[in-house]
C-alpha cells in the first residue's frame, strides 16, 4: 500500500494499539513524516510540526487532529 504513494523505504514509527479502534501507523520517509490509515488506504503527509518530538508533543496534549495534515494521493 505504502508503495502506491510513491513513498522510499517508509519506516515504521509508531502505530495505534487495538483498543483505540483506529488502525493508524506513523511513517517517515527521508525528513517527513506521514499517517496511514490501513483500513481507508489513506496517507496523510504530516505537514505541521515536521520534527518527530514536536509531533508527538503536540500528540500528547492535544490530540492527533491537532496535526496539520495533507492527504497523499496514490502515484
Amino acid at each position: 500500500m505504502i508503495a502506491e504513494f510513491g513513498l522510499e523505504n517508509p519506516r515504521p514509527i509508531m502505530c495505534t494499539t487495538p483498543d483505540t479502534g483506529a488502525p493508524y501507523y506513523m511513517l517517515q520517509s527521508g525528513n517527513t513524516f506521514y499517517l496511514w490509515n490501513a483500513i481507508g488506504g489513506t496517507v496523510w503527509e504530516i505537514v505541521k510540526p515536521r520534527e518527530l518530538d514536536e509531533i508527538v508533543k503536540t500528540m500528547v496534549e492535544k490530540g492527533e487532529r491537532a496535526l496539520k495534515l495533507k492527504e497523499r494521493k496514490e502515484e
